[in-house]
């Protein structure tokens, strides 16, 4: 059994699922044990805490949506979690719970608390496989710099706040958080210096192999006709 406490008249304040019939298999009798659950659902019922969810270490899709949770602690070590779906709770902090859930693909916080960018910044850092950020209605999305610093974050994220993220937006990002390297770029531009790299053969003979790249900007020279008679 999972014991996971709700606001109500229920006994002890906890609504308890069994976690070997939490999904029908109808096409199959075989019984549902910890291990294979995948996905679970518990959305909207007034749920204000939840143990630890290690005892399902294969769960992908993971949907709290409409509770009165105030941490994603729970979760921390659910590794092989790549779906969350924990919008419209009383979420303030998401410190030390998301940090280590590298296969996250989809993150739904919608109305929330969430208000601090630098530590949302810092736990999320590592979520490189992140394509789908919803954080619409948090005091966070009106701190100046925000979706640049979201979009920047992640290069894989497509959809932040519900919204595809375009070249432009990607573009404009770049050039909010990195405006030193932005200013090398439309000074020098993509120009490289080519040498042709030579090689001596045995006999004395050079070959001219393929070029040398390098992102050294191109400088012009002044030759004087004089060293060259």
């Amino acid at each position: 059994m999972l014991r996971i406490k709700i606001d109500g008249e229920q006994e002890q304040g906890t609504l308890l699922i069994d976690t070997l019939k939490l999904s029908e298999q109808k096409s199959s009798p075989k019984v549902l044990i910890k291990k294979d659950v995948t996905t679970l659902h518990l959305d909207n019922r007034e749920i204000r805490s939840i143990p630890s969810l290690e005892i399902f270490p294969k769960l992908v899709c993971l949907s709290i949506y409409g509770n009165h949770l105030q941490d994603l602690g729970f979760i921390k070590k659910n590794y092989t979690l790549a779906e969350l779906y924990a919008g419209n709770n009383h979420i303030s902090t998401v410190k030390g719970s998301l940090s280590q859930l590298t296969n996250l693909r989809v993150l739904h916080l919608q109305n929330n608390q969430i208000s601090n960018i630098n530590h949302l910044a810092h736990e999320l850092r590592h979520l490189s496989a992140l394509e789908d950020l919803n954080l619409f209605d948090n005091p966070i999305t009106f701190v100046r710099g925000y979706k640049s610093t979201m979009i920047d974050l992640f290069p894989k994220l497509r959809i932040l706040d519900r919204k595809t993220i375009s070249n432009t937006d990607r573009a404009r990002a770049f050039t909010d958080r990195h405006p030193d390297r932005q200013e090398i770029f439309n000074r020098f531009g993509f120009t490289f210096h080519i040498e042709p790299k030579q090689e001596q053969t045995s006999s004395g003979k050079r070959l001219r192999s393929s070029p040398i790249v390098s992102n050294v900007p191109i400088k012009e020279t002044n030759r004087n006709p004089k060293s060259q008679e």
